[in-house]
C-alpha cells in the first residue's frame, strides 16, 4: 500500500469487517479528541464557576450553625426506633381511617 492511496484502493484492500474496525476506530479517536480538547475545557470552566463559596454563596461557610447543633444533640436513636415501633403497631394509617386519626394524635403527643 503506497502512501497516498485513494479511498477507493483501500476499500479495494480491506475487507468489510476490518473497515469498519478502522472506521470505528477513527469515530473513537474522534469523540475522545473532542472531550478532550472542547467538552473537559468547558465542564472544568462550568466546575469552577459553580464552585459554592462564600463569595458566591454568602450563608455558606463551612462553620456549624450553632442553633442546628443543639437541635441535632436532642435527637435521640433509640426515641425514633421506639416511634416507628408504635406507628407500625396502628393497623393502617390511610386517610380518613381511624389510624390515620390515631397517628396524628400519638405524633402530637409525641411533640
Amino acid at each position: 500500500m503506497r502512501y497516498g492511496a485513494s479511498l477507493q484502493e483501500l476499500k479495494d484492500r480491506l475487507t468489510s469487517r476490518t473497515l469498519l474496525a478502522v472506521l470505528g476506530l477513527i469515530c473513537i479517536l474522534i469523540c475522545a479528541s473532542l472531550f478532550q480538547f472542547v467538552l473537559l475545557p468547558r465542564l472544568d470552566a462550568y466546575l469552577v464557576k459553580h464552585q459554592p463559596n462564600e463569595t458566591l454563596h454568602p450563608g455558606i461557610t463551612g462553620v456549624p450553625d450553632p442553633i442546628i447543633t443543639a437541635m441535632l444533640l436532642q435527637v435521640n436513636e433509640s426515641e425514633i426506633f421506639r416511634t416507628v415501633e408504635d406507628l407500625q403497631k396502628i393497623p393502617t394509617r390511610a386517610y380518613g381511617s381511624p389510624g390515620n386519626r390515631e397517628a396524628a394524635e400519638y405524633l402530637e403527643r409525641r411533640l
